[in-house]
């Protein structure tokens, strides 16, 4: 029998409950939005997967409440080294490169599997329990609605909500099921491995090696004496090496003798982009929607962003806060950054495994003699930073954006502005996921009037020298979204502006 659609039942169908779909769940609770997230897994993946975690998604964390649970459990990077084939490494430090560009100038290590425990005790705290063994086994899309069909262990379930969200992976069964092409370039098998050093002595620095046809990429690891290997293997061979065939491989980036290989996994994957990222009430999150190279450290990232994009815009139109077209910005906004990811570091990766004189002249001239020279302007390593944490990530083309004031145009990531003389910053404003005003300056009477008609919150910050560097302009107006993105930058606190923005998406706030 397909149950009804009742206000007891919940609004979203999440399936796959890695990092995106347990973000989106939070992202939902956090709203009071009704979610079931279901797996078809036994349990959470012990094997080694992602394990890095990029600033910009601690920044979006920390608005959630999560953030500082999740460094606890990580060890945070100090130091990036690379190098070409074995060549003394090139280092830079974070710190210097990060300086006044986020909260978290650092990047964060902390195995996927221990992520995932994390996300899933918090959403444990608010009622919502992952159901595992529970497999998606067919859907059905209606005009505002999903069916779907979830086989368990024991039974067969039918349920109709009103949105279904697949958050299932690479190999996704609801991209399959909806019909949506998940087109994709040739696959490359990849080895990730979990090692214990005889002598560990590399502190907190994540380290590259580029050799001939082949990335490895070493990273901490939050337990003493262990570290995470990742790297590309031979195509030409059948099967994967055994694990001590690797052993010399591994000894050589880890710079000392392993005293224990604890686990070892391979794994194919690609660059691919799904066709679309959703298609009438059923949308895609994560690796379901697209894939990257494990080497960039974007992808797990890339999919936590696509949860918490969707997650604010899913609560507004449930909870009748905006009209249901602001979903179509969904796809829009996160599509783009897939799109930007494949034409960058994906390519940059593809480019140094090439055989010919592509590949060559990047392993031979970028590691050893263009970033090093780059990295002595201040602005590039700034830039550097901020495309590496996804502090960079702008919407500029959404129908979301729109204004210009200072440097800040809408769909930018608001500037973080530590507040001067105090430990407190601009973004602490940002907790709880919704919409506000920011003047940084004095803001005019018909805007605080506007403002409160509107129920809508007004931050005030005085004007600084941090504010004016961060790119903002003095007694312009910000109109911010939940994620913490610019809206309208409006640069004359134009009020018939803020009107009709909000009646064009049919906003309300409270």
């Amino acid at each position: 029998m397909i149950l009804p659609a009742t206000p007891d039942d919940c609004a979203v169908l999440i399936v796959g409950a890695g990092p995106s779909g347990l973000a989106l769940a939070l992202t939902l609770t956090h709203h009071g939005i009704r979610c079931r997230v279901v797996d078809e897994r036994t349990g959470p993946d012990e094997a080694p997967r992602a394990m890095v975690v990029q600033a910009r998604t601690l920044e979006l964390y920390r608005q959630l409440g999560f953030a500082e649970r999740l460094i606890e459990h990580g060890v945070k990077v100090d130091v990036l080294e690379l190098s070409e084939d074995g060549e003394a490494p090139f280092q830079v430090l974070l710190g210097d490169i990060a300086s006044g560009t986020s909260p978290y100038p650092f990047l964060l290590c902390i195995p996927q599997r221990d992520h995932e425990r994390l996300l899933a005790t918090r959403l444990a705290e608010f009622g919502v329990e992952v159901e595992w063994n529970s497999e998606l086994s067919d859907l059905y899309l209606l005009d505002d609605a999903v069916e779907a069909t979830l086989v368990g262990p024991a039974e067969e379930q039918r349920l109709k909500v009103r949105y279904l969200c697949g958050c299932d992976g690479a190999y996704s069964r609801t991209r399959t099921l909806a019909g949506i092409d998940g087109r994709a370039d040739d696959s490359r098998l990849f080895y990730v491995a979990e090692v214990r050093l005889a002598d560990d002595s590399l502190g907190h620095t994540l380290r590259f090696e580029l050799g001939q046809q082949r990335i490895d990429m070493l990273l901490p690891h939050p337990v003493a004496g262990l570290r995470q290997l990742v790297g590309t293997l031979d195509e030409s061979s059948e099967d994967p090496p055994e694990p001590e065939t690797l052993r010399p491989r591994l000894e050589r980036i880890a710079g000392g003798s392993i005293e224990r290989i604890e686990r070892i996994d391979h794994y194919r994957t690609r660059s691919s982009i799904a066709e679309r990222f959703s298609h009438g009430h059923l949308l895609l999150v994560g690796d379901a929607a697209h894939q990257h190279s494990p080497l960039a450290g974007q992808g797990m990232n890339t999919g936590i962003g696509d949860a918490i994009n969707l997650g604010w815009k899913l609560a507004a139109v449930l909870e009748g806060h905006a009209d249901e077209s602001l979903l179509e910005s969904y796809t829009e906004e996160r599509r783009g950054v897939a799109k930007a990811l494949e034409a960058t570091s994906d390519r940059l990766f593809e480019g140094a495994l090439d055989h010919g004189l592509k590949g060559r002249l990047l392993r031979s001239f970028l590691v050893p003699h263009l970033v090093p020279f780059l990295s002595g302007f201040p602005k590039l390593r700034r830039t550097l930073f901020q495309t590496l944490s996804q502090t960079r990530i702008e919407y500029r083309r959404s129908p979301l954006s729109a204004g210009l004031a200072g440097e800040v145009h809408g769909g930018d990531r608001l500037p973080w502005v530590s507040i001067d003389d105090s430990d407190e910053d601009n973004f602490a404003t940002l907790d709880g996921l919704r919409w506000q005003l920011h003047v940084y300056g004095t803001p005019k009477m018909s805007l605080v009037v506007a403002a409160a008609a509107l129920g809508l919150e007004l931050e005030l910050f005085d004007w600084s020298d941090s504010a004016r560097l961060a790119g903002l302009k003095r007694d312009a107006c910000y109109l911010i979204r939940p994620d913490g993105h610019v809206a309208l930058a409006s640069p004359s606190q134009d009020v018939l502006a803020l009107k009709r923005y909000v009646d064009w998406y049919g906003l309300s706030f409270g």
